[in-house]
């Protein structure tokens, strides 16, 4: 009852217009936060209390995208991407110069993705941050089946060799 009270006040304050439910929609809205606003997940901000929870998350009402600044939307936006080919997938599952455990993915799950998707897929050792960077960009579906994290405010990813900050490939 707390969050949906608090998650509620949020979403008045950020959406304070008289409309704001018909404005919102079947809307696609992009959200660009600033610092202030970076942890706070939109698509979970309450749009009505009277509604049960699950039926009055702000998802519920319209299509909710993150962009990193306005001036990377817009270079995004006029790229023109010619994929060469369907689905990527990548699964390290052994990390072999970072203290990271063994991942456990059932073989099934990459098999039936490769079935459904047509998908190019590097497993183990070929796992590593090089051959994940020469695909990049080349497939309209990556699946990376990794261990993740922040470190000095920077995401990554881990694959077999090495640890891959995403502002190496943000903007590849």
């Amino acid at each position: 009852d707390q969050f949906k009270i608090v998650s509620h006040a949020i979403f008045e304050s950020l959406f304070p217009f008289d409309n704001n439910m018909s404005l919102l929609k079947d809307k696609k809205l992009v959200i660009i936060p600033g610092e202030s606003l970076q942890g706070i997940p939109f698509e979970s901000l309450v749009t009505e209390t009277k509604k049960q929870l699950n039926n009055s998350y702000l998802l519920n009402t319209c299509e909710v995208s993150y962009a990193y600044s306005y001036s990377s939307l817009k270079k995004l936006s006029k790229t023109n991407y010619n994929f060469e080919k369907e689905t990527f997938a990548i699964s390290p599952v052994e990390f072999s110069t970072q203290n990271l455990p063994t991942l456990s993915i059932p073989k099934e799950d990459t098999k039936t993705l490769e079935h459904l998707l047509s998908t190019s897929l590097i497993e183990k050792q070929d796992a590593n941050k090089a051959n994940f960077i020469n695909a990049y960009g080349n497939y309209k579906i990556i699946h990376i089946s990794t261990h993740g994290g922040v470190e000095n405010n920077g995401a990554w990813l881990a694959f077999n060799d090495d640890k891959l900050m995403f502002d190496e490939i943000y903007f590849k």
